[in-house]
């Protein structure tokens, strides 16, 4: 269980079978209950987590007024490596459990000999320390774009409340002679209501254009599970109306971080990592104005696009007029999982049924040398097995043995090694008066485990097996 899991986490996948083995066995397991803090931003730093089951925050400021959640690492993560690589090995945040949480330890000295002994390890820790870099700083660019939008709208309010103030009467009564006309204050209060009456009406104006010709736009379905499509209304954007490749990646790599306000050096360094500066921005100007041309062929260029938004160097998709099936997915099984955790077992089976309908295919699945859907696609292939596993538990508590089955078995068909899927089938099996097929699921995970990991089954596992062999 543990080797399988440490052989996915990109950090280790490098490793030989035999140095996984060694340190799933080696390194220690600790357990923390949910709220419990690992450990606190300044903190000396002398361990390294793989994080087994649960999940646990990041956070700046902890228990401060500027008290921030920088991310939430989840299942098959690490955090904890960033003390190795500052000065004095301080933790440079706080580091919270979400949810009760199982934990491999491993100390500095144990990590230095790895690092060592597989140089490769420090590649991967680049590579994500830029990943991390680059979500950084987008949400910082996200931040201030909102902080701008704040900023103007406080000073649209302030200059309305200016007005009152600039009454000539009042103004002439306390500072002017009788008679003496103020030219200035009159003529800075005419400018004001001007510019307002001016504003109102554009914004009234661009508000009505605006809905009309948005309510008259077909909306956009992207199906990114399985072979990638999209559509517009009904009908599906045929490949002579894309222009080439890469007004398709550029929307795919769009879609890969989530599709709203992405900076555009984000999408610039996916597509383009090699090219210089200049060169970047003129390929990003060109493929951003053949997609949105794909996308919307009798678009009026006064108006500009209404599927793709490029503001402030950030770029997101419309959402009232476009359908990523990636968000419904994610949607049905934060829902899913909101309903199982009040207890509410039926809603909860609904949505998980909704979330797998929606899972067609892996994400981008023609994309699978793309380093910028990799992410995401192992984030939601492995959402999709948990959610498999979540159905066949529920079903199983309701008493529908063979539907159970049915998802612990599209399970295994997805993942062979997964040890939980197959000590839950080997049990359903066996009470169902299948011993046959119990023993069968047994072998083949076994089979995987050894192809695959180089491992040999779980005790749990061999355990259900030799009771199940004792059955007459």
């Amino acid at each position: 269980m543990i080797e399988r899991l440490l052989a996915r986490i990109p950090l280790f996948e490098s490793l030989p079978r035999r140095e996984i083995k060694r340190l799933a066995g080696a390194l220690p397991r600790i357990e923390i209950p949910a709220g419990t803090v690992l450990f606190h931003e300044g903190d000396p730093g002398d361990c390294f987590y793989v994080i087994l089951e649960g999940e646990l925050e990041i956070i700046k400021g902890l228990n401060t007024a500027a008290e921030r959640l920088l991310n939430v690492q989840k299942t098959g993560e690490y955090i904890g490596e960033l003390s190795f690589l500052t000065p004095h090995s301080l933790r440079t945040a706080s580091v919270r459990a979400r949810t009760d949480a199982c934990l491999l330890e491993m100390t500095g000295d144990v990590f230095q000999r790895l690092l060592q002994r597989w140089p490769s390890i420090a590649w991967e820790i680049a590579r994500k320390l830029m990943q991390r870099l680059l979500a950084s700083e987008e949400k910082s660019a996200r931040e201030i774009y909102e902080k701008e939008e704040r900023v103007i709208e406080t000073l649209s309010e302030f200059q309305a409340s200016l007005l009152p103030f600039l009454d000539p009467a009042k103004i002439h009564k306390a500072t002017a002679e009788p008679g003496e006309p103020i030219p200035v204050v009159a003529r800075f209060r005419k400018i004001l209501q001007e510019q307002n009456q001016s504003t109102a009406a554009g914004r009234e104006r661009k508000g009505v254009d605006s809905a009309a010709g948005r309510s008259a736009r077909p909306r956009l379905h992207i199906k990114a599970f399985g072979r990638f499509e999209v559509f517009r209304g009904a009908t599906a954007i045929d490949v002579a109306e894309w222009g080439g490749k890469q007004p398709q990646l550029l929307l795919k790599a769009l879609i890969s971080r989530e599709g709203r306000s992405v900076p555009k050096d984000v999408l610039i360094e996916d597509l383009w990592p090699e090219v210089d500066t200049a060169s970047g921005d003129r390929n990003f100007k060109v493929t951003l104005h053949r997609l949105r041309k794909a996308l919307e062929p009798a678009a009026d260029r006064t108006e500009g696009s209404s599927y793709v938004h490029l503001r402030n160097h950030m770029v997101s998709l419309d959402g009232s007029l476009c359908h990523v099936d990636v968000d419904e997915f994610v949607s049905w099984c934060r829902n899913g999982r909101r309903s199982e955790e009040g207890r509410k077992a039926k809603e909860a089976l609904s949505a998980y049924e909704k979330a797998v309908s929606v899972y067609e295919g892996d994400y981008l699945a023609e994309d699978l040398y793309a380093p910028w859907a990799a992410g995401r696609r192992e984030r939601l292939r492995s959402e999709f097995l948990e959610v498999l596993y979540r159905m066949g538990a529920l079903y199983e508590m309701a008493g529908s043995h063979k539907t159970a089955a049915e998802c612990y078995a599209r399970l295994l068909r997805i993942d062979p090694a997964s040890e939980q899927a197959c000590q839950r089938l080997m049990i359903v099996y066996s009470n169902r008066g299948m011993r046959s097929a119990a023993l069968k699921v047994y072998e083949d995970c076994k089979k995987a485990l050894r192809d695959e990991i180089g491992v040999v089954p779980d005790t749990l596992t061999d355990s259900i097996y030799r009771k199940i062999l004792e059955q007459e």
